[in-house]
């Protein structure tokens, strides 16, 4: 894992060198050098987040694996929560469903999770729509 260090992260535009005594040339430099360092930093958190999200699948299976929802280390806890999502396999009974029960409230250029949650529990399930289970993992720092 590969970790950051502030200090290697400096400005060439502040570095003793003012605005006013740099050349335009001096700028262009000092530009393609911030440029460099920032695409480098990128690069660095691109690889920090895979690493991140690795770390996160497998917390999410041990976590699956133990029958847990919550666990804590040290430094902080994380806890799993599963919601449904509708995923439309039928427009055409989706939208007849939405007419005839005025529920045009569901849909927002998808279906509203937490409008069609409601509308199932209050009715039923609606004709064309599967449902599939979106895990999440919380963290909370100690």
């Amino acid at each position: 894992m590969y970790i950051v260090n502030n200090d290697n992260i400096g400005s060439a535009y502040n570095n003793g060198v003012g605005e006013n005594t740099m050349t335009l040339g001096d700028k262009i430099d000092a530009y393609a050098d911030q440029r460099q360092r920032i695409t480098k930093s990128e690069q660095i958190l691109n690889k920090l987040k895979k690493e991140e999200q690795a770390l996160k699948a497998s917390l999410l299976t041990d976590l699956e694996a133990l029958g847990l929802d919550k666990a804590s280390g040290k430094k902080a806890t994380v806890s799993v929560k599963k919601e449904e999502i509708p995923k439309v396999t039928d427009w055409d009974k989706v939208n007849a469903y939405m007419k005839a029960n005025d529920a045009h409230y569901l849909l927002a250029r998808s279906l509203v999770p937490l409008h069609w949650r409601a509308e199932v529990a209050d009715k039923g399930p609606i004709e064309g729509i599967s449902i599939f289970s979106k895990t999440k993992m919380n963290y909370r720092k100690i």
